[in-house]
């Protein structure tokens, strides 16, 4: 599925972004988010050293890669600003 005008247009941001490393985002490479989602579950699963955040990664967001789009990015980064001003920061 090729990402519309506007999906392009917010790729870098970080609602769109996963903290996985070089070499799994590397074998992940350009496939589509229901793709990544799969492979992240099957055997990539082994590899990714931070599997608890990914677990949650995909429990929250697993139904949303069939419309990864502009809606869900920005509502993702929305939902991360929260946490670090709750969690992280605490203020």
């Amino acid at each position: 599925m090729k990402p519309d005008p506007d999906t392009l247009e917010i790729v870098d941001n970080i609602g769109n972004l996963l903290v996985i490393s070089f070499r799994t985002n590397s074998r992940l490479g350009n496939l589509s988010p229901k793709k990544k989602l799969e492979k992240l579950k099957g055997s990539l699963m082994r590899e990714v050293q931070n599997q608890p955040y990914i677990q949650d990664f995909i429990r929250d967001y697993e139904k949303s890669v069939f419309s990864w789009g502009t809606k869900t990015i920005v509502n993702r980064a929305k939902e991360i600003a929260t946490d670090a001003y709750r969690k992280v920061w605490k203020i």
